[in-house]
């Protein structure tokens, strides 16, 4: 048997150097796994995605049974890496409800949107009137606006003729109809992910995607945090000289704006000056602030600074953790940080 590439599907994200994102377990839903197995295809995993592959006729290369147009090819992505959410950017995902990830039939580009569901309630009138109330059993996406209800089985489908939310009682003009008439309700729903899913895939079949050079992608940016430098000493001098972090590179700026003596100066709205002053009460501390966010990456930054006088004093500092993750306000507004606590200690 000969097979060749359908399509493939990969997750990319800025913070790794290569991008290539393997914190997901990618798996086809039922109805797709039905689809993959009437089509005669195989699907096979890859560390950052998957790829589908299709049995092909050895003399023309054709898909020995082509999906149908407009197939839906469906996946779930459960995350599997408990420190993504540290360092993704969540700007657009984290407004998509049920995010789901697609494509236009014959486009290899998704797409993120929220997934739309709705629901069909069926009633009979009982007294037929201009204004003939019901309770819905289920419950509308809130804030829905009548034009988006429809009513079919009373005359022409319709809007209601009125709606109330907080008692879900749906007002339906009935005066038309016969007692004992059956109708349906359509509304839209909030749409909810299965269990353990972070989002869906849904890649939309077309005949022109025969060929194998169909990639699909779906890439993420690391999210851009706040640096902070503690340094705690017991070296008295630093008092009067100028400490400072620096990175050798100049990829990150540490300038005087954004130095802090926590020893003359404390701030009680810093949990984590807070802590060091209680922990080292006889000791001097300082906190540096870069001038700019900076995008997590998974390679660590090997020029970073403590300097006194513009002399070198400790070399190579550790990059802040991504467990150190605390969330500050400045101007009123709430933003992320990650933060590492440098100790210079001479005795």
């Amino acid at each position: 048997m000969k097979y060749a590439p359908l399509f493939s599907l990969e997750i990319v994200h800025d913070y790794y150097a290569d991008r290539r994102c393997s914190d997901f377990a990618i798996e086809p839903t039922l109805e797709t796994e039905r689809l993959l197995g009437n089509c005669r295809c195989v699907l096979k995993s890859l560390p950052n995605g998957l790829r589908i592959l299709t049995q092909v006729q050895a003399d023309t290369g054709a898909p020995f049974i082509p999906p149908m147009e407009g197939a839906t090819f469906g996946f779930h992505l459960r995350l599997e890496n408990p420190n993504f959410v540290l360092f993704t950017d969540f700007s657009e995902i984290g407004l998509a409800a049920a995010p789901l990830y697609t494509n236009n039939a014959g486009s290899t580009e998704l797409k993120l949107v929220s997934r739309e569901t709705s629901e069909s309630e069926r009633f009979v009138v009982q007294k037929p009137a201009k204004k003939e109330a019901f309770i819905l059993s289920g419950r509308p996406l809130p804030g829905t606006p009548l034009a988006s209800f429809r009513v079919e089985g009373v005359g022409a489908p319709t809007k209601p003729a009125a709606y109330d939310e907080a008692s879900r009682v749906v007002s339906v003009n009935s005066a038309s109809a016969k007692a004992g008439a059956a109708f349906t309700v359509n509304y839209p729903t909030a749409p909810q992910l299965k269990p353990g899913v972070f989002a869906d895939v849904e890649i939309k079949y077309a005949s022109s995607m025969t060929g194998g050079a169909n990639q699909f992608q779906i890439a993420f940016k690391a999210k851009k945090v706040r640096w902070k430098y503690y340094v705690v000493t017991n070296k008295t001098e630093t008092r009067t000289n100028t400490p400072a972090i620096e990175d050798k590179e100049k990829a990150i700026i540490f300038d005087a704006t954004g130095r802090t003596d926590l020893t003359e100066s404390p701030d009680l709205t810093d949990k984590v000056a807070r802590e060091i002053a209680e922990r080292y009460p006889a000791m001097q501390a300082f906190r540096f602030l870069s001038n700019d966010l900076v995008p997590c990456q998974e390679t660590a930054r090997k020029s970073i600074q403590f300097q006194i006088n513009g002399d070198k004093v400790l070399d190579a500092l550790p990059n802040p953790a991504l467990q150190n993750y605390v969330v500050d306000v400045r101007d009123s507004k709430k933003e992320d940080s990650l933060y590492h606590i440098v100790k210079y200690f001479t005795h």
